[in-house]
C-alpha cells in the first residue's frame, strides 16, 4: 500500500509539472511574441499554423504524456529476468536475449508494456527539463525587452544569437536536453532496480 501511494504521488507530481511547464511556455510565448514571429516550433515556423493549432497540439501531447505517466508510474511492474550483469539485465528486459544492450540506445523494446513502462518515466524528466529550457529562454527574451540596457538592446535575440553559434537554437537545446535526460534517467532507474533486486548471492543470481 505504501509503495502504491508513492507511485501515485510520482504520477501526480509528473503530471502537474508537465501541465505547469506547458502552461508557462504558452503564456510566455504569448507575452514575448503574440504574433508568433519568434516561435521556433516547426508547426508554426515551417508549416505556418497559428495559435489554435499550436494549443491543440500541446493539449494532445500533454494528454498522451499523462496516459504514459500513469501506466509507467502506477500500473507498470518490471518483469524479472535472470542475468549475470547489468548489461544482460537491460538486454533481457528489453529484447528477451542477453546480447542486445547496445540496441537499447536506438531500438525500442520488443514488448509494448516495457516501452511505455520504461520510457514513460524517462520522458517525464526529459520532456519537462527540455520544455523548462524553452521557458527560461522566453524569460530571458522578455527580460531583455523590459530592460533595454541588457546586451542586444530591445530585440531580445542576444541569448539565441550566442547559443546559435554552437548550433543550439531553442528547439535544438530542448531536443538535446530531452534526449540526454531521457537516457540518463532510464539507465539510472534500471541500474538502481538491478542493484536492489538482482544481486549476486552465494548460490547464484536472482
Amino acid at each position: 500500500m505504501k509503495r502504491s501511494k508513492r507511485k501515485i504521488a510520482y504520477f501526480i507530481i509528473a503530471t502537474l509539472i508537465t501541465i505547469l511547464t506547458a502552461f508557462a511556455d504558452g503564456i510566455l510565448t504569448y507575452t514575448a511574441t503574440p504574433d508568433l514571429q519568434w516561435e521556433a516550433n516547426p508547426i508554426v515556423a515551417i508549416l505556418g499554423f497559428g495559435w489554435t493549432t499550436l494549443i491543440l497540439t500541446n493539449v494532445v501531447i500533454v494528454s498522451f504524456l499523462i496516459v504514459c505517466y500513469y501506466y509507467s508510474f502506477v500500473l507498470y511492474e518490471r518483469p524479472i529476468a535472470k542475468q549475470r550483469n547489468f548489461f544482460e539485465y537491460v538486454s533481457l528486459l528489453f529484447y528477451n536475449r542477453p546480447d542486445e544492450f547496445i540496441c537499447s540506445l536506438y531500438k525500442p523494446p520488443s514488448r509494448l508494456k516495457v516501452v511505455i513502462g520504461e520510457y514513460g518515466c524517462a520522458i517525464a524528466f526529459g520532456f519537462n527539463l527540455g520544455r523548462l529550457s524553452l521557458v527560461i529562454d522566453w524569460l530571458i527574451i522578455i527580460c531583455n525587452n523590459l530592460y533595454p540596457w541588457m546586451p542586444g538592446g530591445t530585440k531580445g535575440h542576444w541569448f539565441n544569437e550566442f547559443t546559435s553559434r554552437f548550433g543550439l537554437s531553442p528547439i535544438m537545446r530542448c531536443i538535446y536536453i530531452t534526449i540526454i535526460t531521457f537516457y540518463t534517467v532510464m539507465y539510472y532507474r534500471l541500474y538502481r532496480e538491478y542493484k536492489m533486486k538482482h544481486v549476486k548471492r552465494k548460490d547464484g543470481y536472482v
